[in-house]
C-alpha cells in the first residue's frame, strides 16, 4: 500500500524559493486534500502552517469554516463570505513573515477594509471576495500566500452552497500568488452539484490513504504498527491482525478500537486474538456508532460499500482513488479489497 501523502509531499507541489527568485511560487490553481471522516484532513493542514512558512517563506493562514448559520439569501451568503475573509486576514496578519519590511505592500493590503462593496459589518460579495484576493496577491510580492480552508464540507449544509464555490472558483482561479488548500470531502464526491467542478477540475485534488500495513523503508514498522505500538505497545501480532480486521486502516476507527481495547484489558503483551471480541463486546456499539457517523457523511458512498462487501475477489487496485479515501476499504494478502467488520456492521 502506498505511503499516505503528507506535509513533504504537499510541499513539493511548491516551487523552490531558489529556483523562481523573486517570482511566485503558489499552486496554479490551488490543492484540494480529498479525504473521509476521520482521515486526519485538519491534522494534515495544521502541519502544513509551519512547514510553508519556514520552508518555502509563504505567509499562511488558517480558515476554519464558520458552522451552519441557518442564514438564508444575500445576507447569510455575504456574512458567511465575510466571516471568511476576517479569518484569513487575521490569520496572515498574524504570520511573522508578514512583518518583515519586505512585506509592506502586503500589510498594506492586509489591513484595508476587507470589502468595497459588500454592505455593513463584515459582509462580503462574491466580488469583493475576488477583488480582495487580487488584491493580496498584487501585494505579496515575494512568492505569495496560502491559506489553509479547513471543512468545506460544512459549506454543503448552506442553501448557497453552489454561489460560494463558484466565488471560489473566481476569487482564485485569477490571483497568481494567493494558493487556496481546501480539507473537502462531501463537496468533491457531489459530482452531480454544479459548483462541485471546482474542487474536480481547477484545483490539484491530493487524496489520502488508509494507514498502511506494509513495512516502511529501513525496518521501520508499518503505519499501521506504528499506531498500535503508541497506543497500546507489546500487542502481539495475531490480536494485532484481528484488530486491523475490525477497523482497517481507518484511523479514528483503529485509534477507537485500540483505545477500547487498552481501557478494557490493559498491557496490550497478554491480549491474544482469541480474546480481543470479548475485551471489545461492551464497547462494540460505540464504535459501531461512530462506524455509522462517519458514514452518514455520504449516502452514496455508503452505498457503494454495500455493493463492495457483497462483491466477491473485487481487486482492490481496481477501486477508485474517491472510495480509497474514505478510509473504509482495505485489502487482504491477495490484493482483494474488503470492507473491515466495524464499517459492514454500521451499513
Amino acid at each position: 500500500m502506498a505511503r499516505v501523502p503528507g506535509v513533504r509531499e504537499l510541499l513539493r507541489l511548491f516551487p523552490d524559493p531558489v529556483s523562481v527568485g523573486r517570482g511566485s511560487i503558489a499552486v496554479e490553481g490551488g490543492i484540494t486534500v480529498v479525504a473521509g471522516p476521520g482521515m486526519g484532513r485538519t491534522t494534515l493542514i495544521r502541519q502544513l502552517v509551519p512547514a510553508l512558512e519556514r520552508e518555502r517563506g509563504i505567509p499562511v493562514a488558517l480558515v476554519s469554516m464558520p458552522r451552519p448559520s441557518g442564514a438564508s439569501g444575500d445576507a447569510g451568503f455575504q456574512g458567511w463570505l465575510g466571516a471568511l475573509v476576517e479569518q484569513a486576514r487575521a490569520g496572515l496578519l498574524a504570520s511573522k513573515l508578514v512583518a518583515a519590511p519586505e512585506q509592506a505592500d502586503l500589510r498594506a493590503a492586509l489591513t484595508e477594509p476587507a470589502t468595497e462593496d459588500g454592505g455593513s459589518g463584515v459582509r462580503v460579495t462574491p466580488p469583493g471576495l475576488e477583488r480582495w484576493v487580487a488584491r493580496v496577491g498584487a501585494a505579496a510580492r515575494t512568492g505569495g500566500v496560502c491559506l489553509l480552508v479547513d471543512d468545506v464540507d460544512l459549506a454543503a449544509a448552506e442553501s448557497w452552497k453552489v454561489a460560494f464555490m463558484a466565488a471560489l472558483r473566481f476569487a482564485f482561479q485569477a490571483s497568481a500568488r494567493v494558493t487556496p488548500i481546501y480539507a473537502c470531502w462531501r463537496l468533491y464526491l457531489e459530482e452531480t452539484s454544479p459548483g462541485s467542478h471546482y474542487f474536480r477540475n481547477v484545483t490539484r485534488p491530493v487524496f489520502l490513504a488508509p494507514l498502511s500495513a506494509a513495512a516502511g523503508a529501513a525496518g521501520e514498522p508499518s503505519e499501521r504498527d506504528a499506531l498500535v505500538e503508541r497506543l497500546l505497545p507489546g500487542l502481539p501480532a495475531a490480536a494485532r491482525a484481528r484488530v486491523f480486521g475490525l477497523a482497517g486502516g481507518h484511523p479514528q476507527l483503529l485509534e477507537r478500537v485500540l483505545s477500547d481495547l487498552r481501557q478494557a484489558a490493559g498491557p496490550g503483551a497478554g491480549i491474544d486474538a482469541g480474546a480481543v471480541d470479548g475485551l471489545l463486546a461492551s464497547a462494540l456499539p460505540g464504535e459501531r456508532a461512530l462506524a455509522a457517523g462517519v458514514l452518514a457523511h455520504s449516502p452514496e458512498l455508503a452505498a457503494a460499500l454495500r455493493e463492495l462487501a457483497r462483491a466477491e475477489a473485487y481487486p482492490y487496485r481496481g477501486l477508485s482513488k474517491v472510495m480509497v479515501a474514505s478510509g473504509l476499504v482495505d485489502r487482504d494478502a491477495g490484493e482483494r479489497a474488503v470492507v473491515p467488520e466495524l464499517v459492514r456492521a454500521a451499513l
